[in-house]
């Protein structure tokens, strides 16, 4: 059986580096102690980061970018040339623009590797295999309720993000662009890239389903006759299991003298009521069965 001699702890004196006392302390194993105390210790660090030598000389240059003065220590690393990272970063900006850009087609990345690809197009072929870039094409229902499609750019009623509405896109690539009619009012309309504005085209569902871009189900209206619709047909289908709002239309319609709600039947009414309001505008600015237009 193999035995180890037992070490016998031994005292030490010593002389703190910092504060230049003697101490006492029993060393079994380690190496000696420098300090005193953790404080000496810590605080000897702290004043000690930047050696005192090279704290008291200073290095003066002139910033190649500002044109400005600014001094450092000697002997914290190479020789600058520029004052702070703003100059850097101006500095690897400028240089940037002056290297050529990356024969990938439509990129605009300065090159940085020998087969004249830039660092991202250089990663992609690594780890795809092509330099095309991905496209990514989504059909996501938004917040309006009508769905919205991504990645349109070259359309010509698409934003800068190459964002547009399916209804929007479906009704100009069957009627074209150019001026048009109202499909209730006869006005004369066009598209108008944006906002909603006075004379611009609007589509609009003819069972009132944002999500039906059926080609069948979309007409060319003006803001305002779309608008009064789409406020008309919410109230309708809110309402139309009302008994009381029955009441108050048979009212109407056997008061109604020679206006379009007394020429309609019970039958008529509830499809109308139920099924939407799709007809073109009667005389009394109420919607009339297809077919019927008074000019006066």
């Amino acid at each position: 059986m193999r035995t180890y001699r037992k070490l016998t702890p031994r005292g030490e004196t010593a002389e703190c580096r910092r504060c230049s006392s003697t101490f006492s302390y029993i060393r079994s194993t380690g190496s000696r102690r420098k300090y005193c105390s953790v404080a000496c210790r810590t605080a000897f660090g702290i004043s000690n980061r930047i050696p005192k030598e090279f704290s008291e000389t200073l290095r003066t240059r002139t910033c190649q970018v500002c044109s400005s003065e600014f001094s450092y220590p000697i002997g914290r690393g190479s020789d600058r040339k520029l004052c702070s990272d703003l100059c850097r970063n101006a500095r690897r900006h400028a240089n940037s623009k002056t290297k050529p850009l990356c024969v990938v087609e439509g990129c605009k990345n300065p090159r940085g590797y020998s087969d004249g690809t830039c660092n991202s197009c250089y990663y992609r072929r690594r780890r795809t295999g092509t330099l095309d870039r991905p496209v990514y094409s989504h059909r996501t229902l938004a917040t309006s309720g009508y769905i919205l499609l991504s990645n349109q750019h070259g359309h010509p009623l698409a934003n800068k993000h190459g964002s547009l509405y399916e209804h929007r896109k479906c009704l100009y690539d069957s009627i074209g662009p150019g001026q048009h009619r109202c499909h209730w009012c006869s006005g004369s309309i066009s598209w108008i890239k944006g906002k909603c504005l006075r004379g611009s085209l609007v589509p609009d569902h003819l069972d009132g389903d944002k999500t039906n871009n059926d080609v069948k189900n979309l007409v060319p209206a003006c803001n305002k006759c779309n608008c009064l619709r789409g406020l008309f047909m919410a109230w309708v289908m809110h309402h139309r299991d009302d008994p009381f709002l029955w009441e108050m239309y048979e009212k109407a319609r056997h008061k109604g003298g020679n206006g379009y709600l007394a020429s309609t039947t019970n039958e008529q009414a509830r499809s109308i009521f139920k099924d939407g309001w799709d007809c073109p505008s009667g005389p009394d600015g109420i919607a009339g069965p297809e077919g019927e237009r008074d000019d006066h």
